[in-house]
């Protein structure tokens, strides 16, 4: 009981200090100056990374674990959960080239979303 306490006591103190942390950064870079457009030149790269990270290597990790469950399930002979877990794998494995041709359909011509 006294650990939930101080997981409710750590919870609140972090979020005080994002919130501080947000209203002092944003009151340092008035906009439509040169600090500011770097911030944002900043965050998109970091947001591209980020994306690129999500889309291309964690679908490839998550579609292998899908087969890998697939595979576990087959030996486990349970027929309808492998069957199941083999859609997951192919649903999430072509989600990169999804984005891809959704963005190509905006026109905006990139293949993430912060790009």
């Amino acid at each position: 009981m006294v650990i939930k306490i101080y997981n409710w006591i750590l919870c609140f103190i972090l979020s005080l200090i994002f919130i501080q942390s947000y209203e002092i950064l944003a009151n340092n870079l008035p906009p439509d100056t040169n600090g500011s457009i770097k911030s944002f030149t900043a965050a998109n790269q970091l947001l591209g990374i980020i994306d690129s990270t999500i889309f291309k290597f964690g679908a490839r990790i998550l579609a292998g674990l899908c087969i890998l469950g697939a595979g576990w399930n087959l030996k486990e002979q349970r027929f309808a959960m492998a069957v199941v877990c083999i859609f997951a794998a192919i649903i999430i494995g072509t989600t990169p080239m999804w984005i891809k041709n959704i963005f190509a359909l905006n026109g905006s011509g990139g293949g993430s979303i912060f790009s």
